[in-house]
């Protein structure tokens, strides 16, 4: 009963180790996943300033066409590598996402086969434990059986005397 026990504790320990580097792995992500924001945001806010430049230089420069194109040149490329800036974000979060579900469903699969092995050598203790069971019943048994022609036979003997006695 306490080899099933410390098994059954070997179980839950492992378990609980699993969890804890899954949960450890979790924050890894979301730390990720929070890096990314943070540049998402540097970058909108660096569009926005962008932006406001561009306004402030098209109010000033009105009358110049020239610098006008310059300018709208330069928020053009600006917005191209926003848009680059955040395509390799979203396809770098894509990527993380993929990676963990991988890794989640190789883990589920591990747990599995070591739920699978820990569940043959319960039952293969059981068996044995079941064995060890009947052939202590079998004994209990034939002892039982010996205490009663002892009896049997203590009772033949005190029957014996009582008729000695008698005659």
């Amino acid at each position: 009963m306490t080899e099933r026990l410390d098994r059954i504790e070997e179980i839950l320990q492992n378990t609980a180790q699993k969890q804890a580097k899954n949960a450890e792995e979790i924050e890894a992500l979301v730390g990720a996943v929070s890096t990314n924001e943070t540049a998402i945001r540097e970058l909108t806010a660096n569009v926005a300033r962008t932006t406001a430049n561009v306004d402030r230089v098209t109010a000033k420069a009105e009358g110049n066409e020239m610098l006008f194109e310059t300018v709208r040149v330069e928020a053009r490329e600006d917005r191209a590598e926003t848009r680059r800036l955040w395509n390799d974000a979203v396809t770098q979060m894509n990527t993380d996402r993929e990676a963990f579900r991988e890794k989640s469903d190789s883990t589920i699969a591990q747990i599995n086969t070591d739920r699978a092995e820990y569940r043959e050598r319960f039952d293969a203790a059981m068996q044995k434990a079941d064995e060890r069971h009947a052939a202590q019943m079998e004994v209990i048994q034939t002892l039982l059986l010996e205490l009663t022609k002892s009896n049997g036979n203590i009772n033949s003997l005190r029957d014996r005397v009582d008729r000695l006695e008698a005659s």
